[in-house]
């Protein structure tokens, strides 16, 4: 429809890198995956709720556990992803709130790098559950019945509010919106 238009897709490490970009034009349009965040100068639009999970390796002590709260981590390594992303964030917080300040923590850019860790039994971690499936499956890792998260987390299409929204950007965001619906559909008949 648009052969002339060239797609650039580039990892941001946190949501506020990628905000800013948005809001001084390196970017014309991001995936964010946050909570909702009403801002002044970027539109966002919520697509797809998604599931975060716990995860740690299959021999872990802590999988047999009914529920669990911040308070049974403290002693436990969290493999986190860098400061500044949304979900990790969340989960400092949650500890934050309940007075607990786990004291062995790992960080990493690469939520690759945190699963094969996991599954080593380096340490737990929470990620997106569309991350993790093959390795939940598979018994590889095991989510855990963490309470500890209140907020719930969207993949969010985002760019800023005074945009100038051009035919191609347009078709994408368009095709972009009817992808995720057609994923919700999907996984309403499946569930």
């Amino acid at each position: 429809m648009f052969p002339q238009v060239k797609l650039i897709f580039q990892p941001a490490h946190s949501d506020s890198q990628t905000r800013e970009k948005l809001l001084n034009g390196t970017l014309d349009i991001a995936f964010i995956l946050d909570v909702p965040k009403p801002g002044h100068m970027i539109h966002l639009e919520p697509l797809v709720k998604e599931q975060m999970v716990l995860v740690c390796s299959s021999s872990h002590k802590l999988q047999f556990m009914d529920e669990l709260l911040p308070h049974h981590l403290e002693k436990e390594t969290l493999l986190l992803t860098e400061t500044g992303c949304s979900y990790r964030t969340l989960l400092e917080e949650a500890f934050q709130h309940q007075g607990v300040y786990p004291a062995n923590k790992m960080e990493f850019v690469s939520i690759e790098a945190i699963k094969q860790c996991v599954i080593a039994g380096l340490g737990l971690s929470l990620l997106p559950a569309m991350s993790v499936e093959k390795e939940l499956r598979s018994g590889q890792l095991v989510a855990l019945p963490w309470l500890g998260l209140k907020n719930d987390i969207y993949t969010q299409l985002a760019w800023h509010k005074d945009k100038w929204m051009t035919p191609p950007l347009q078709a994408f965001i368009t095709l972009t919106r009817e992808l995720f619906q057609d994923m919700r559909q999907e996984a309403a008949v499946q569930a």
